[in-house]
């Protein structure tokens, strides 16, 4: 497990474990050296990732983003040379007073043994009430959506930006957009965190 603090790029505590899985010392640990351990194949799809989550966490309430967890894993080469599977479970330990993070946990754990390779691909859950997986969960009976609206909305959940989910689904980013405005509009919405909120209602 380690703790970053996003805002310097810095790791603030690596586990001693780190050294037995990859080889590093947890001194060792930059965020420079863990770009280089991606395995080059998987490297681009972990930086999507990264924005989508951004992305995600910028569409939300502020005050909920402790409230979900993000996993994801994928091919690290360690000091050796050698390939790991690593399953990624990324959280905000801590918010600023402006709610934006101050601190990211992340448990690593490796996963080789049952799987290696495959196209990273990522996971929200909500760990205010367990671990429920919002991308599978059932939409709130109060909103009104379409099939088309609920999958870009799922989209908008995984932090996919308009032209993202155009490429995507093969619409155009100007008709999703049109979409994304219809939503809100027949939801009585102001912008994407309420009716995220309203998704994500139990």
């Amino acid at each position: 497990m380690y703790f970053i603090n996003p805002n310097s790029a810095t790791f603030e505590y690596v586990s001693p474990q780190c050294e037995d899985i990859l080889g590093y010392l947890p001194d060792e640990y930059t965020a420079e050296l863990c770009v280089q351990m991606v395995h080059p194949d998987d490297l681009q799809h972990v930086i999507d990732i990264q924005q989508r989550i951004a992305n995600f966490s910028m569409e939300i309430v502020p005050e909920e983003r402790m409230n979900y967890k993000f996993t994801y894993d994928f091919r690290v080469i360690d000091k050796k040379r050698e390939i790991h599977q690593i399953h990624l479970q990324h959280f905000f330990y801590e918010l600023s007073k402006n709610f934006l993070p101050n601190r990211v946990f992340c448990l690593a754990t490796d996963i080789t043994q049952i799987k290696v390779g495959g196209k990273p691909i990522m996971h929200i859950y909500n760990i205010k009430d367990g671990l429920n997986n919002l991308l599978n969960s059932k939409t709130n009976s109060s909103l009104q959506l379409t099939k088309k609206e609920t999958e870009i909305i799922e989209f908008l959940i995984k932090g996919y930006t308009s032209q993202d989910i155009a490429d995507a689904i093969g619409l155009s980013k100007h008709t999703i957009d049109t979409h994304r405005r219809n939503i809100l509009k027949k939801n009585d919405c102001s912008n994407t965190s309420e009716l995220f909120s309203l998704y994500f209602k139990k």
